[in-house]
């Protein structure tokens, strides 16, 4: 054996290893950094507006006070998680879902409702949710 050191190589793999990664902001590595801005991405105000486009068009149902406040307890848990920032499609999906449930069991046909319909489909492509989630 001889006295002579082993240099490393030049890249290291630090031990990550993924397919597919959704982040915010990542830093992987020795003496990595990463920041977040903070100022709402352009993303997260599009959440934001089609959740606001959805609520309104939840208003115009005129539906009777049980259903409307089952549809208002969604509609706040969507409201706080776009707000959130944390956009897990598993939860909003979730919540999306709900909602579809409850429109449906009161007699409301997403498909026919476009002014439904458009903002649940925006939600739903910004959150990355399959549609058919939605019924």
């Amino acid at each position: 054996m001889s006295d002579t050191k082993r240099t490393p190589p030049a890249q290291v793999n630090e031990g990550i290893q993924a397919t597919s990664v959704s982040a915010e902001v990542m830093a992987v590595g020795r003496n990595a950094r990463a920041f977040q801005n903070t100022e709402r991405s352009s993303s997260q105000q599009e959440l934001l507006q089609a959740v606001e486009q959805l609520r309104k068009g939840l208003e115009s149902l005129q539906l009777q006070s049980h259903a409307k406040a089952a549809v208002d307890e969604d509609m706040a848990k969507l409201q706080s998680a776009a707000e959130s920032g944390d956009h897990k499609a598993d939860h909003a999906g979730h919540i999306l879902e709900s909602l579809s449930g409850k429109l449906k069991m009161v007699g409301v046909v997403l498909s026919e409702a476009v002014h439904l319909s458009e903002p649940l489909r925006k939600i739903a492509e910004l959150l990355h949710i399959p549609l058919h989630l939605l019924g």
